[in-house]
């Protein structure tokens, strides 16, 4: 069947008939700001089509993921951020996970009938590193406040950007686990120099709860 909007109609013995509308695309824009080699996928996490009609789908400039929070072992909360022409947006998503380790691609897909021309459809994929050992037994994270971290892939300067001021130590790490980078947060922008570092994925830890974030120098 070809895209677009479609009604079925459904009858019974006794003649009452109900009808209900569907529509059928396949998502026309993906976004994706994470270059990795196949090989560093352990498996794609993806939750229910979302339906936003806030987000101006024909002047999306970029898309990443901003933090990701552990709330309880089987869960993590990825927060994507949405650049347009009105400014950044926000979406959390919550991903079942089972208390696992490694690089996983995320998906999202917002569905606005209506919003856009054509395929109202729009895909969010990123990788995310998840690491079991720094999820809790319960309860949130103990550091506040959001983080917004881009370019990401940087090829030089890497701002971090936070709605509080934090004091707090961050840490990049190579793909080996080796520290390669270490500084602090200075209150509420702190850039991250790249330039020295070879092109790669690497991992950036921020504070005590070591929420990790995977950062890609070009």
């Amino acid at each position: 069947m070809c895209s677009g909007v479609y009604k079925i109609y459904i009858s019974d013995s006794q003649g009452t008939i109900d009808s209900t509308s569907f529509y059928i695309a396949d998502p026309g824009n993906v976004y994706s700001s994470d270059p990795y080699a196949d090989s560093s996928i352990v498996d794609t996490l993806f939750v229910d089509l979302l339906e936003d009609c806030i987000i101006d789908f024909e002047t999306i400039d970029t898309v990443w993921v901003s933090q990701i929070t552990y709330p309880n072992a089987d869960t993590a909360i990825v927060t994507w951020a949405i650049q347009d022409i009105n400014g950044i947006h926000y979406i959390d998503r919550g991903y079942s996970i089972t208390n696992l380790m490694g690089t996983f691609a995320v998906e999202l897909v917002l569905f606005c009938p209506g919003k856009a021309p054509g395929d109202p459809f729009f895909k969010l994929y990123s990788q995310v590193y998840i690491n079991a050992q720094t999820l809790n037994s319960g309860g949130e994270n103990s550091s506040s406040g959001r983080i917004i971290l881009f370019p990401n892939p940087a090829d030089d300067l890497m701002t971090l950007l936070m709605d509080e001021a934090r004091h707090e130590m961050y840490i990049l790490s190579d793909s080996q686990g080796r520290t390669v980078l270490k500084g602090w947060l200075s209150g509420t922008q702190t850039q991250i120099s790249m330039r020295e570092l070879k092109s790669g994925s690497y991992v950036l830890q921020i504070g005590e709860d070591k929420i990790p974030i995977r950062v890609i120098k070009q």
